[in-house]
Parts: structure tokens; C-alpha cells; sequence
């Protein structure tokens, strides 16, 4: 069993090397240190939003104007802890749905690996800074308010991710060419609600509030759907562990 961060982190790393065999090598019975994992999560996120904002947008958050500053590497932190969250969240319901359940840790963990990924997908956006690539326009939303911009990292991420999301159906539902595709299916509408739904949300606010003659400062709109969102996320899981945990009660008092 995976008990340490490093141990953890390790399993991470080998995932961008052999996505499938590492996913399908996480024990079911895995657990997890989450007094580490949390802190390290949103670290993480801060650490992801200062550089790929240099990178790509050739600024530094810690140095705009405070509090606005303030208010990013806060939603930076609290996003990268509610994307995995989510994750684990998404996971954990799937495995019910198609019944083979696992566990929050095991959800977690991989949950864990997806997460590695963005951090990793740094490496790939330092091209915008050192080469000086652009970031063409890929889309323009709401009369121009939204846009989504095309970095280098894209082409790391969403196949990366991919691959793995596919990798947990296979875990869970099987390696039949239908369970295949129907996880094909999955894995593409996964990334296009993160990417389309989940992410830009507090850009679709803004955009709202933008046509409405509502001046509001973007980051602020940011930092309040980032804490209200990740405190869903935590009572989300409070709820569905409490029903595990119930559930599990029962079961074990009519057995015996």
C-alpha cells in the first residue's frame, strides 16, 4: 500500500511515462496521507499559477496591485485543491455507477496522478517564454468577452489526461471494445466540462457582469467562486462518505 507522499509522487511521475500500466497498477486497497496531500495540493497551485501565468501571459500575479494579487494565488490554491476534489469525487460516483465501487483513497490517488499532470504541463508552456511562441485565439465567446488562448501545454494535458481517464474505465467497467469506446466517451466529455464548464466559470461571471455594466474586478469574482465552490466540494464529500459510511454500518449489523 501507497502510504507516503513521496511514495505517491513517485507513482505520479512513472503515470507521464506509462499512464496505463501505472493507473491499473494503484491498489484498490491504497491509502493515503491526506494531512500531507491537501497542503501540497494547493502549494502546488500557487506554484502552477505564478509560472504559467509568467509564461504564457508574461506577468507575475504575486506583483499585481494587492489585494488583487492576494485574491489570485488564494484562487490558484483553492482551484487546484477543488480540481482534485472533483476528481476524486467524479471517480469515486462512476465506480458506483458502474458497480465496481472503490474507495476514497483509491479514488484520491488517482485522482492525484491528474493533478500531476497540470503541474507537469509547465514544462511544455516555458516555450511561450523562451521561444517566444503566441498564444493564438482558438475562440471568442459571448461578444467577446471570453477567450480561450492555445498553449503549448494543451498538447501535453488533454491527450495525457486522456489516456488516463481511460485508463480508470478500464479498471472499473473492463477492456471490451464497447466498454472501450463508451470510455472514450467519458474521458472526451470529462475534459470538455473542465475545459469548458468548470474552468472558465468565473470568466463566464465576469462576462455576464461585464454586458450588464457591473464593474467588478475579475480576480475577486475568481476568489469568491473558488471558495464557494471548494466548500461545495468538501460538503459533497461529507455527505457521500456519511452514506458510505452508513451503508457500510448496515451491512456489516445485518451480517452478523
Amino acid at each position: 500500500m501507497i502510504r507516503g507522499l513521496s511514495a505517491l509522487m513517485g507513482s505520479c511521475l512513472r503515470g507521464l511515462a506509462a499512464p496505463v500500466q501505472t493507473i491499473r497498477r494503484i491498489p484498490r486497497e491504497i491509502r493515503i496521507s491526506y494531512v500531507y496531500l491537501v497542503p501540497m495540493t494547493m502549494a502546488g497551485g500557487v506554484l502552477w499559477g505564478e509560472v504559467h501565468y509568467r509564461f504564457v501571459n508574461h506577468m507575475w500575479l504575486s506583483r499585481m496591485p494587492w489585494p488583487m494579487s492576494g485574491y489570485a494565488l488564494l484562487t490558484c490554491a483553492l482551484g487546484s485543491l477543488i480540481g482534485w476534489l472533483l476528481s476524486g469525487m467524479g471517480l469515486y460516483a462512476l465506480s458506483r455507477v458502474v458497480r465496481r465501487p472503490c474507495s476514497f483513497h483509491w479514488a484520491d490517488a488517482v485522482a492525484c496522478h491528474f493533478w500531476f499532470v497540470w503541474m507537469a504541463s509547465l514544462l511544455l508552456d516555458v516555450v511561450h517564454l523562451a521561444g517566444r511562441v503566441p498564444t493564438p485565439l482558438v475562440a471568442s465567446l459571448w461578444h467577446g468577452t471570453i477567450h480561450l488562448f492555445l498553449h503549448a501545454g494543451w498538447f501535453f494535458v488533454f491527450p495525457m489526461l486522456f489516456i488516463q481517464l481511460l485508463a480508470c474505465w478500464q479498471v472499473m467497467a473492463g477492456r471490451s471494445c464497447l466498454s472501450s469506446v463508451a470510455g472514450m466517451l467519458v474521458a472526451l466529455a470529462c475534459i470538455a466540462v473542465m475545459r469548458l464548464g468548470l474552468e472558465p466559470l468565473p470568466e463566464w461571471i465576469y462576462a455576464v457582469s461585464q454586458t450588464r455594466g457591473i464593474r467588478v474586478d475579475y480576480w475577486l469574482i475568481t476568489f469568491h467562486v473558488a471558495w464557494i465552490l471548494c466548500l461545495l466540494s468538501v460538503l459533497m464529500r461529507a455527505v457521500i462518505a456519511d452514506r458510505h459510511l452508513r451503508s457500510r454500518f448496515a451491512y456489516e449489523t445485518v451480517s452478523q
